[in-house]
């Protein structure tokens, strides 16, 4: 299924074949860019701000976006200036073409929730708060 397309993938890719132009699943594409945050050492969204993510999840709708804004800012340079070019890639690359691929904010949300959000280490209490990570991206 798409687990082997994306695993074929990215051996390609390893394998310096970098254009994946042939690649036509959009969830094969995205499966392969959660895989590569998935195996970074830390989240884009670091350990250390697992829990001021996770609260901003549970703020209401008129104080979410400040407080997004606070937490982001609050991440290292290198990480922030990733968050702002891959999130502006979701946006206007495959948000804005979702009635064509099918990605919507949601999907989104739950295809890159643990690849760019997750506690450094998985406890019950963790996976209750997965829904919490996919929905936070939602908003971003």
């Amino acid at each position: 299924g798409r687990l082997q397309l994306i695993v074929e993938a990215r051996n390609s890719f390893e394998n310096g074949k970098t254009d994946l132009s042939d690649v036509k699943d959009p969830f094969v594409l995205a499966g392969l860019i959660s895989m590569f945050f998935l195996q970074l050492p830390e989240p884009l969204f670091s350990f250390e701000l697992y829990d001021s993510f996770i609260d901003v999840a549970s703020e209401t709708e008129a104080t979410k976006d400040d407080r997004i804004k606070e937490v982001l800012n609050k991440l290292d340079p290198s990480s922030y200036r990733l968050t702002q070019c891959f999130f502006s890639f979701l946006h206007h690359k495959i948000h804005l073409n979702a009635l064509i691929n099918n990605m919507t904010a949601k999907n989104i949300g739950l295809v890159f929730g643990m690849s760019l959000l997750k506690p450094k280490i998985m406890t019950p209490e963790a996976v209750k708060l997965v829904f919490k990570q996919c929905s936070l991206l939602q908003v971003l």
